[in-house]
């Protein structure tokens, strides 16, 4: 069946349309993957890409220009003339078995058809689907374009005499770093065309070079010792290796110019930063009838949070060495993203044990996501207090008072401080071991001292001191001793002894005014009992036996005699509460006579002057080399490089200091690498001038307390 020559035309002009909006939408598509793969891979892949695309689109461009068959045809001439009746269909029939009515309509519809020469049968250009094209292309090729290219990081430019000596030479001329973090930074894999990076400690780095001409063998160096070898696969080289600390590394072949060192930072995983949120201070006094408390803490790690944390409970009751603990453990799951969470509980205060005075001490302990080992942060400890309901104290009971004072709960955190370093000699320097032990010997002298102030004595030298003990006591007071005075003390200095006291001969007291001084107060050092005193002289003779052994270095040893004085400590608690003094302070008197005089003559600085160090002989000498002057000394850089290895421990970046001598040693002759190394080396001396450092902004409690202020 043949159809109708107008119908012909008007089934040509549509598809036709079809043609042309097609390729308007493909065109800019395939130019997109053309330049977007010739970025990637160069000029064939981004011909095969732009084929494939081309080929892809034609397919679907043929398969909707076949849908316009005469049905669609048919359909599009209803809609498009009213006056064909909706009867289009019998156009595209064979007229033979048309007879009657239908042939009659037949003839009918082709001779309106014949009268419709302003009939467009063509779909509406799809203007959206066009412009949406372009645009998407236009935006992809400018990244394309303007994404960085790739190409081999900067490297030493080599010598023109080796250049025409050799010019076949080895050389890289598309290099690749693709550097796979670990699993628990929750970080992806990247690709940079730098020989440069900075990775987290523990990355798999994998190297992609193309060197051409192609050499027998490729490699990289590292300065601290080592070679990693390249493999081949065709005409790329590869290696990898998981990179823990921070290193240097340099690209060799054989025939290949020496290149410049290239760095890879590794960056070391910070340990969780655990915050208060609520309460807005470590210290909270419980209200009236508080029965529970809700403390709310917050964790951030710059990986991961571990989904878990450990909240330390502790408990404590009574009043000095009677005082009493008990701790627990409660593990609490936070809320939060992946790097911060918040960690809350409701604390009953009745089942928890604080039903009378008392601390109730919680302190969280967080842990990062960090393999194969988590790092652990204990964060600060919040106290709610609940004290004793005091009443009024009028009259005598208000002068009831313990003989022992609150000084006596030092011995117990010396224990405790001594048990903890017990416990870390296998991990601790023995320096810094001996240093630690003699800090607590040093607290213990101090106790002991207050102390000795309630038995008489007012200096280090007086008091008890160890039976066996032949030499003098030791000081313990890092100040240097005062020079005597210059007068003579006579018996009759300030004591006022008249001729009734001598005269009474015989009595103790008498005796003690005759020939010496009282060291005590009449009224306050004869409170103690006999057998109080005893029991502190006892406590003396143990603290000092433990003095002893922590300052050399043995705390195990000092161990027992400090559980003696705690124990001794306590037994003197428990004494009956006897009757204090009122006494009150002895000021010196004011001199009015230099009040708002302004007189600052006779007041030295507070603070004596920073000692000057200077900065180490190879270094300074580097330094002026570096001048560039004429007739300046010629720099020994494998001195100075020989000076940084063995004091890479306190320089801040001995990395670079190694890469800008090594590069000024291939460049002799390169200003700028001069002036780099002669900058790296001015920090390295540490003579720069103290100067104002911005200061760091406040956390968000700091920042309430300043406005408080306000």
């Amino acid at each position: 069946m043949s159809l109708h020559p107008v119908l012909v035309r008007h089934q040509r002009a549509v598809r036709n349309r079809l043609w042309l909006e097609a390729l308007a939408i493909s065109l800019p598509i395939v130019l997109a993957c053309g330049v977007l793969g010739w970025r990637l891979s160069g000029l064939p892949v981004a011909l095969v890409l732009a084929l494939a695309t081309a080929g892809l689109l034609a397919l679907a461009a043929v398969r909707r220009a076949r849908s316009c068959g005469p049905s669609w045809l048919a359909a599009r001439l209803d809609a498009a003339a009213p006056r064909f009746e909706d009867s289009s269909d019998l156009l595209f029939q064979d007229p033979a078995p048309l007879h009657g009515f239908a042939g009659l309509q037949r003839r009918r519809l082709e001779a309106r058809l014949e009268d419709s020469p302003g009939l467009d049968l063509r779909p509406d250009w799809s203007r959206r689907r066009i412009v949406g094209a372009w645009l998407a292309a236009a935006v992809v090729i400018m990244a394309a374009l303007f994404w960085p290219a790739d190409r081999a990081a900067p490297t030493a430019p080599p010598d023109p005499a080796s250049e025409a000596a050799v010019p076949d030479a080895p050389r890289i001329t598309r290099t690749r770093l693709r550097i796979v973090p670990p699993g628990y930074t929750g970080l992806p894999a990247r690709e940079q065309a730098e020989l440069d990076a900075r990775v987290p400690v523990g990355s798999r780095v994998e190297w992609l070079l193309d060197v051409s001409p192609r050499p027998d063998g490729l490699s990289a160096a590292f300065p601290e010792g080592g070679r990693l070898a390249f493999s081949r696969r065709r005409d790329r080289w590869s290696a990898t290796r998981v990179i823990d600390r921070s290193t240097l590394y340099r690209i060799e072949a054989d025939g290949m110019p020496r290149q410049r060192l290239h760095r890879i930072d590794a960056l070391e995983d910070a340990p969780p930063v655990v915050s208060l949120v609520t309460p807005d201070s470590q210290l909270v006094l419980a209200a009236a009838g508080q029965t529970t408390w809700a403390p709310i803490f917050e964790v951030s790690d710059d990986y991961g949070v571990s989904a878990t944390a450990e909240l330390r409970i502790t408990i404590t009751q009574g009043e000095g060495e009677a005082i009493t603990s008990e701790s627990r453990t409660l593990t609490l799951r936070g809320r939060g993203d992946g790097r911060s969470k918040r960690f809350s509980t409701t604390l009953n205060l009745a089942r928890e044990g604080l039903v009378g005075p008392g601390d109730l001490i919680v302190q969280l302990v967080a842990r990062d996501n960090r393999r194969p080992q988590n790092q652990v942060t204990e964060g600060p400890s919040v106290i709610l207090r609940r004290s004793a309901a005091l009443g009024s104290a009028d009259g005598l009971d208000g002068l009831l008072r313990p003989v022992m004072p609150a000084w006596f709960a030092s011995q117990r955190q010396i224990i405790i401080d001594a048990e903890a370093l017990v416990a870390e000699r296998g991990d601790v320097e023995p320096r810094r071991f001996l240093d630690r032990s003699n800090g607590l010997g040093v607290d213990q002298a101090r106790l002991r001292l207050r102390y000795g102030q309630f038995l008489g004595e007012e200096s280090e030298g007086g008091g008890l001191s160890l039976p066996t003990n032949d030499a003098p006591a030791l000081p313990t007071n890092d100040t240097p001793t005062p020079a005597p005075a210059p007068e003579v003390h006579s018996h009759d200095d300030g004591h006022d002894h008249s001729d009734e006291e001598l005269a009474s001969f015989g009595s103790a007291v008498d005796v003690l005014r005759e020939y010496g001084h009282a060291h005590d107060d009449g009224d306050a050092a004869t409170l103690f009992d006999p057998g109080t005193r005893s029991t502190l002289g006892n406590a003396l003779d143990a603290m000092w036996s433990s003095e002893r052994a922590l300052r050399q270095g043995r705390p195990e040893e000092a161990l027992p005699f400090a559980y003696q004085a705690l124990e001794f400590l306590q037994e003197a608690q428990r004494a009956d509460r006897v009757f204090l003094p009122r006494t009150g302070s002895d000021l010196p008197p004011l001199d009015m006579s230099r009040r708002l005089t302004g007189d600052r003559d006779n007041i030295g600085a507070r603070l004596p002057p920073a000692p000057r160090t200077n900065a180490d002989p190879t270094l300074e000498r580097a330094w002026r080399a570096l001048d560039g002057r004429p007739g300046g000394d010629r720099i020994d850089l494998d001195a100075l490089e020989r000076w940084v290895r063995a004091a890479s421990g306190r320089l801040e970046d001995p990395l670079g200091l190694i890469a800008a001598i090594d590069t000024l040693r291939a460049e002799p002759g390169c200003a700028d690498c001069r002036l780099a190394l002669r900058a790296l080396l001015w920090d390295a001396m540490g003579v720069t001038p103290a100067r104002v450092e911005r200061r760091e902004a406040p956390e968000r409690r700091g920042r309430r307390y300043l406005e408080a202020l306000q």
